[in-house]
């Protein structure tokens, strides 16, 4: 019996330490979970409270702390700093590079028992730069009092004056006081000019002019009253930028995040704090124009409902909407930017049918092959909704061995120029105009035109063209649904000796409801080469 009540004993321990170990493996994990959870917390806090503590302002700040995703927070502080860059044309952020050096030299200048970027002249120092000249008094030093102090001889704790000559959004002749009346480098931004009067309260030394003809008292100094004996004493005339309301507004001025200079990335600025309000939509499309260049058509699209239309005169009314687009490398240097406006002008009684419909704009961008990241701000010109969106730009590189294509776009319709030679305007390819489809949504009646070019073809030597093959296959459920030779009003038309162009309209009549992958086989029959396109669409009742 004894050995049995041994062997469960055993037993016992042996189950509860393997439990135990089951469940301090989870614990461990969801511990270091939550230890990852908060570091990368508290790098989004550090950035807030300290990184840009003085130069974020109320509103951006309120935008961010309402930001719900780390990925939304990471966009915001690229935006943040983008929008601040004094020439996005270089490959580096100025302002981003020389705001961390202030911030180092402030904690290595200016600490005192707290971080040296707390203090009143690291912020200072952070927020404007190094001052234009420095006047620096130690514990004791002699002071002369300019006449528009009261004048006179006294002796001053360790005192700083910062001289700037201009700063933006405060003014020029900025003068700058900072007094450590604790001699511990901590310096404070004063108002009062005779706080740092270490002979204040000794009443027979470091007399103003005026108190020693005995016009004016030093209680009256004590006190804080700057404008005693003005009126009685010619010695003693204030300039106007150091009355007392002045120096309090100064302050406030320093204390405030600065103005954002850049005028040309207002747009930007005005997308990025109210961060995506606005909704639309934006794609690119890819067609080669030679071997180092490529067309990126940027296509917008926005909801007239979502537009804001002002009454006009003569019974019209006006939606306006601005927007602008940067292109970036991946490492954020400057490649392009364009700007423009969509204005559409309705009548009255118009009005709701017009905000039933679609607005679309388009710009060509011509890029080399490569990796891009465009930025897009649109902003209603009546009510000030922003949206911004960024959009990766893969621009492709075709080589001349490779059988390849350009973007397969999907459109309600394809139409022919008239006058191919002048008519360079929005959507207009070659002799066509294709506008794009977003949301590739048709009925059974709707048109659905396709569009793409196919280059890098074989040339016949004898007659001096290609031979090609085109299969359109339509599948369902990944299964082919239909397979076409041939599309109603189908055009192949062979360009310049290096590129075949494709459009052609699928009937839809024999449709279901449902999502559909269209695949395009196109084959060299020369090389015997072939290359595929695929896009989807969505057939509603």
């Amino acid at each position: 019996m004894r050995f049995i009540h041994r062997f469960v004993l055993r037993v016992f321990w042996v189950v509860l330490l393997a439990t135990g170990l089951c469940l301090a493996v989870p614990q461990d994990q969801d511990r270091r979970k939550n230890v990852e959870e908060e570091s990368l917390r508290e790098h989004y806090k550090k950035w807030l409270e300290e990184d840009v503590e003085y130069l974020i302002t109320p509103e951006e700040e309120k935008v961010f702390r309402r930001l719900t995703t780390d990925e939304e927070r990471d966009q915001f502080i690229e935006q943040f700093w983008r929008r601040r860059d004094p020439d996005p044309k270089t490959p580096f952020n100025e302002y981003k590079q020389e705001h961390y050096r202030r911030i180092t030299y402030a904690n290595e200048h200016f600490s005192s028992g707290i971080p040296g970027w707390k203090t009143d002249r690291g912020m200072v120092y952070i927020k404007f730069g190094p001052p234009d000249h420095i006047e620096d008094y130690t514990y004791g030093d002699a002071y002369d009092r300019p006449w528009w102090e009261g004048g006179g001889k006294t002796k001053v704790y360790p005192t700083q004056f910062w001289y700037y000559r201009f700063i933006e959004g405060i003014g020029q002749d900025v003068e700058l006081e900072f007094v450590d009346r604790y001699q511990g480098n901590l310096h404070k931004l004063e108002a009062n000019p005779n706080i740092k009067d270490l002979l204040l309260t000794v009443d027979w030394q470091g007399k103003t002019i005026s108190e020693q003809m005995g016009q004016s008292y030093t209680i009256d100094r004590v006190v804080n009253r700057q404008d005693a004996g003005q009126r009685k004493d010619g010695y003693f005339s204030q300039r106007e930028k150091d009355r007392p309301f002045a120096k309090y507004e100064l302050i406030a001025d320093v204390s405030r995040a600065p103005e954002i200079q850049f005028k040309d990335l207002k747009t930007i600025v005005t997308a990025n704090v109210k961060y995506d309000l606005f909704p639309f939509d934006v794609r690119a499309d890819f067609i080669k124009i030679s071997e180092t260049q490529i067309l990126v058509p940027i296509t917008l699209q926005v909801n007239n409902k979502e537009v804001t239309f002002e009454d006009k005169e003569f019974g019209y009314c006006r939606g306006s909407i601005n927007f602008y687009g940067m292109v970036t490398t991946i490492s954020n240097r400057y490649v392009k930017e364009f700007e423009d406006q969509i204005v559409r002008d309705v009548k009255k009684e118009e009005l709701e049918k017009a905000k039933q419909e679609i607005s679309r704009y388009q710009k060509f961008l011509l890029l080399p092959s490569g990796l891009y990241k465009l930025s897009v701000v649109v902003k209603d010109a009546v009510s000030g909704r922003v949206g911004v969106l960024d959009l990766r730009l893969n621009v492709p590189s075709y080589e001349r061995e490779e059988l390849n294509t350009s973007s397969l776009i999907l459109a309600s319709s394809v139409q022919k120029v008239a006058d191919p030679e002048n008519d360079l305007g929005q959507f207009v390819l070659g002799d066509v105009k294709v506008v794009p489809d977003f949301d590739r949504r048709y009925r059974i009646d709707d048109p659905l035109w396709i569009y793409m070019q196919v280059y890098n073809m074989t040339i016949d030597s004898n007659l001096l063209e290609p031979r090609m093959e085109v299969e359109y296959i339509v599948e369902r459920d990944g299964e082919p649904f239909y397979r076409y030779q041939d599309l109603k009003g189908s055009t192949f038309r062979f360009m310049s000796g290096d590129r075949l162009v494709i459009t052609g309209r699928l009937p839809l009549q024999r449709f279901l409801e449902g999502a559909y992958t269209l695949r395009i086989l196109v084959r060299d029959t020369l090389s015997g080469r072939t290359v595929e396109q695929a896009g989807q669409f969505e057939v509603i009742s």
